[in-house]
């Protein structure tokens, strides 16, 4: 039995409507008129047994509109040419009539049937030609498969991608384009999709190993789709090479390790600097103040500026680690901010208070300007501070004698702007774009002023890591104006303003009390004892080991204990948890004095049950304020019982 839409499809179809197919109907009524006439004798009676084929052919090769035309034709052919008029008064027989009629009809009918089934199969043909297209073009290898896994079509990529040719791939099991290992488990994998076919989009690819004509295999990312056909389920395979994108990704997680432990070898280097430099910073910051306080001494006014001279220098080295560690920490995200509401009042009057006899020693005069009330702005206190004494420290170390610093503040469009605005030599237009990079001082670093270079880093990133924005503009031989831009603060709590001044410490500076100092160095030792020597009545016990500590703090319980944590044989923190857990000590505030001074220290001290946590170079203030506040607490314990 012949299938009418595989032989439509096998014929040579015209393009219906076009010129060539009114042509071909025209001349298919013509021979067919023509091939009528001579046979007329042979079979009398039967006008149109040429003109059926005709316009049945036509209809098939160009379609239904073209038919309809051959038809047409037919009749007037029939009717002027072929039917020999039986004239009666001028009137044709009327059985020849009705034939003709017959015919048009049953050619109508032919024509409807078979112009439509023509025109759905050239619609078929036609959205073929169009999915093939699509499959040609699409950038990824496609080998469609049947339900048994035959291959059906496959488009160029493919070709290239695998290196086989069309015709070696038609026909054949697409298991042959995997490994071996792998076919016999596809089979089954083939088998339960087909019998439950789903989408599997591009997001939602499995990787699979292919394999070429050559045998060398690769790694493929794969995607499903199916759709049917004449009843029949195709399954449409997207297959990717992988190979490169993998490798890059190994590269990538590569680098990322080495760069993770280039961050690791760079935090620990940075904590054995600091320890390695504070630990000897403590000694000669906390000798040479001895030595500058030291009111009965023989030193002469020569001496004394000797030491003011160490103290400036050891300060320097100091303030350049600390920012080291800074920057480190913000660049690591390890730098935790307390972001609150600050009073700018408070701010700026301490900014004053403090850089204003650092100017006068510059022979540079500070004025704050701005004498209204401000609103508090969103920040961490300490970090704005530090960077506000940082660009007011630029603009005295980098003015001219008798020049002038001034700091303000306004409000600029829903935030605060701080301004620091100098009279020095100004950056030159074709050095701005290197301010703000670390180490960079902009020739500075031949002119005997001392800097590190990375402060104005160090305050972009603060600033930044605070929600706000840091800028700056300059005229070489002018000036130089330095901005802030800094949140207004929402929430603010009852009571925020200008910040308190630290209290005194009048327990401490009065003496009376015992102090245990556990420290394996014997410069600080000796400094502590120095130190505490100063002050009337306090006696001090020292020990360089962790357990010459604990009987020490057993035996005289003193009133505050003071650790290292860097000791032989057990860390500060180790020595802590025994003192806890001894009944003679649990109660004593103990606190931490080390040259470990990250961030994350701090944190893990203060985690830890460190009544404080200070670093070196010790802070004699901070010092004695911390044991203020531990001789408090230790007699409210006491009175408690």
């Amino acid at each position: 039995m012949i299938d009418a839409e595989r032989f439509i499809a096998w014929l040579p179809l015209v393009r219906p409507g076009s010129p060539r197919a009114y042509l071909i109907a025209t001349l298919a009524v013509a021979a067919a008129t023509l091939v009528r006439l001579p046979i007329d004798s042979l079979t009398p009676g039967a006008p149109y047994l040429t003109l059926v084929p005709a316009v049945l052919v036509t209809t098939l090769l160009c379609g239904m509109r073209a038919g309809l035309t051959a038809l047409t034709m037919a009749i007037l052919a029939a009717w002027f040419v072929l039917i020999p008029p039986r004239l009666s008064f001028g009137i044709a027989d009327p059985t020849e009539i009705g034939t003709l009629v017959l015919f048009a009809l049953v050619a109508l009918l032919q024509v409807l049937v078979i112009g439509g089934l023509r025109a759905a199969v050239a619609r078929a043909r036609d959205a073929e030609s169009q999915a093939r297209g699509l499959i040609e073009s699409a950038p990824d290898a496609t080998v469609i498969v049947d339900r048994h896994g035959t291959i059906v079509r496959i488009n160029q990529q493919a070709e290239r991608l695998f290196g086989y040719g069309r015709s070696e791939l038609i026909g054949r099991k697409i298991e042959m384009l995997m490994p071996f290992s792998y076919r016999e488990k596809h089979v089954s994998h083939r088998t339960r999709f087909a019998a439950t076919p789903e989408f599997r989009p591009m997001r939602a690819r499995r990787e699979s190993e292919g394999l070429r004509k050559d045998g060398s295999a690769f790694m493929a990312e794969v995607g499903l789709s199916y759709y049917t056909q004449r009843d029949e389920l195709l399954i449409q395979t997207t297959i990717r090479d992988i190979t490169e994108r993998r490798r890059a990704e190994a590269e990538l997680a590569r680098a990322r390790e080495v760069a993770e432990k280039a961050s690791l070898a760079k935090s620990e280097f940075l904590a054995n600097m600091s320890h390695e430099l504070r630990t000897p910073l403590n000694a000669v910051i906390g000798f040479a103040e001895l030595l500058k306080l030291d009111r009965v001494s023989s030193l002469g006014e020569k001496q004394r500026q000797y030491v003011g001279h160490v103290l400036q220098a050891a300060e320097h080295l100091l303030r350049l680690i600390n920012e080291a560690l800074d920057l480190s920490g913000v660049e690591s995200g390890q730098l935790k901010l307390s972001l609150g509401p600050v009073g700018v009042r408070g701010i700026l009057d301490d900014i004053e208070r403090s850089m204003t006899p650092v100017a006068g020693r510059g022979n540079v005069s500070l004025t704050v300007t701005g004498a209204g009330d401000f609103p508090d702005v969103e920040a961490d206190e300490l970090r704005l501070r530090q960077t506000l004494i940082n660009l007011v420290s630029n603009a005295i170390k980098y003015n001219r004698p008798g020049g002038v610093v001034t700091i303000a503040a306004h409000r600029a469009d829903g935030a605060l702007r701080f301004v620091v605005t100098d009279t020095g030599k100004g950056i030159p237009a074709e050095r701005q774009k290197e301010l703000f990079q670390p180490f960079q001082r902009l020739g500075a670093e031949h002119s005997g002023i001392e800097g590190t270079g990375i402060g104005l880093t160090l305050s972009r990133r603060l600033v930044e890591a605070m929600g706000g924005k840091i800028g700056f503009t300059s005229e070489a031989g002018i000036g130089s104006t330095f901005w802030i831009e800094l949140p207004i603060a929402t929430n603010v709590p009852t009571g925020s303003g200008a910040t308190p001044e630290a209290p005194p410490a009048p327990l401490a500076m009065a003496g009376g009390y015992a102090l245990l100092y556990v420290e394996d160095n014997p410069a600080n030792l000796h400094l502590m004892e120095h130190l505490v020597a100063t002050l009337p009545g306090v006696t001090m016990l020292s020990a360089p080991t962790p357990q010459l500590g604990l009987d020490l703090a057993a035996a005289h319980r003193p009133d505050v204990i003071v650790l290292d944590l860097s000791l032989p044989e057990m860390s500060g923190f180790e020595l802590l948890e025994r003192l806890k857990s001894m009944n003679e000590t649990r109660d004593i505030p103990v606190l931490a004095l080390t040259a470990a001074a990250f961030p994350r220290d701090v944190e893990k001290g203060l985690a830890a049950g460190f009544f404080r946590y200070l670093t070196k170079p010790i802070d004699v203030i901070k010092f004695f304020a911390a044991v203020d506040d531990a001789l408090h607490v230790a007699a409210e314990r006491r009175a408690a019982g």
